[in-house]
């Protein structure tokens, strides 16, 4: 494992003295499938500092190789450019044509554990530098209408979540490591802001809670995500995932509907295959 200083997280005295919420990462450094010093940096950072988002661009690399890792040899797919960007805590873009077609180049999950990276996509014609500003600049436009509406800044993980939530379903049906959760919708997300659809809670080890939602007559789709900031993992850790906490939906008759998870196998054809629901033991967003 290698660090460079340079991109480990700012000193967190700067972004409370100059009250930074958000900060863009439109860099790479490479392909690198592992959970390094800087993934576990930013992960800290993120239990410091719970109103602060980073943004990371997925990196350019979508067409190449990675030759480390768990899916070494697999061309296309876990190819993210920097350790960082294996973080839990943070949120990372991949690019469209502005059609909602995936770039090539855009790099795609899995993380190196079998996670889903990246999150979300957005347009960048020119990559997913631009893909990561621009889903920047539409997350700095939710936290501003939380703010107005609350009087407060959100919890970044809050944030994360609702854009992963308001997202448009691009790609495979549902989740998938291209898209992520698909293609970041500004105005949905700030609706569900504005239409207060979002809850919050805490959970120690072998608690559950449940949250009572009325689905209108006539709805054509639903979709609850569940988000949460975890700890760091150990430089290094086969998994990162410390807490694991469960989403699933029951409706009125008690019928279950479990998350919908991917097949982290390190083959081509099972990382590339459809969503199926299960119990995800690997991502700290869930989403049915």
């Amino acid at each position: 494992t290698t660090t460079d200083n340079k991109l480990l997280p700012d000193d967190p005295a700067n972004y409370r003295q100059l009250g930074i919420r958000l900060q863009n990462h439109s860099y790479g450094t490479g392909i690198e499938n592992y959970y390094g010093t800087e993934a576990a940096a930013y992960d800290e950072q993120a239990q410091d500092l719970d109103t602060l988002l980073h943004v990371f661009s997925s990196g350019n690399d979508g067409n190449t190789t990675s030759s480390s890792g768990a899916y070494s040899g697999i061309t296309g797919l876990a190819n993210l450019s920097g350790t960082y960007k294996h973080a839990k805590n943070v949120l990372v873009a991949g690019a469209t044509n502005g059609l909602n077609g995936i770039l090539a180049l855009s790099s795609k999950g899995p993380a190196y554990d079998g996670r889903v990276k990246p999150e979300l996509v957005a347009y960048g014609v020119d990559g997913t530098s631009n893909a990561s500003a621009l889903t920047s600049g539409i997350a700095t436009l939710v936290q501003d209408a939380y703010i107005q509406q609350v009087g407060k800044a959100p919890a970044a993980t809050l944030l994360k979540t609702v854009l992963i939530n308001s997202a448009d379903d691009v790609g495979n049906l549902h989740v998938d490591y291209s898209s992520g959760y698909g293609a970041i919708n500004a105005l949905k997300a700030v609706k569900t802001i504005a239409e207060d659809r979002f809850f919050g809670g805490s959970a120690t080890n072998g608690s559950s809670q449940s949250f009572p939602l009325s689905v209108p007559a006539g709805t054509g789709q639903l979709k609850v995500t569940l988000g949460w900031n975890d700890p760091a993992a150990a430089v290094n850790a086969v998994k990162a995932l410390v807490n694991d906490l469960d989403l699933w939906v029951e409706d009125a008759g008690g019928k279950r509907y479990d998350p919908w998870i991917l097949s982290s196998y390190p083959s081509a054809d099972s990382l590339r295959a459809a969503a199926r629901r299960g119990r995800d033991t690997l991502n700290n967003t869930e989403q049915v």
